[in-house]
């Protein structure tokens, strides 16, 4: 995506027993608490919150991070696959047009 598609935001998001948004790599790490994982509305809104700062530049500028965030990442707790998928979805909604969620999991 680098490559083909150097200007488009991509950030990341992991989920284990919490959530973390790393997003584009640059800023600090968002988590978001557990007690929260049932909670539709805090998510969406939540999700729809982090987006305004974390994601602000492109690929090209933040691969490095994102591609050494990826190497750090290890396998913790339960999966909470739904609420990392919804804070994911949130995010992506306040994107471009077009924007996508690609879904990887250990599992």
């Amino acid at each position: 995506m680098k490559e083909v598609y150097p200007d488009r935001k991509v950030g990341l998001v992991t989920f284990s027993d919490d959530i973390k948004v790393i997003g584009d790599g640059t800023k600090d790490t968002v988590a978001v608490d557990r007690k929260f994982n049932g909670d539709y509305d805090f998510l969406l809104k939540n999700g729809r919150t982090i987006a305004s700062t974390s994601f602000e530049r492109p690929i090209k500028e933040t691969y490095n991070s994102l591609d050494q965030k990826v190497a750090n990442m290890k396998t913790e707790g339960s999966t909470a696959l739904g609420p990392g998928l919804l804070t994911a979805i949130a995010l992506a909604g306040e994107g471009s047009l077009g924007s996508q969620v690609i879904v990887c999991t250990d599992g």
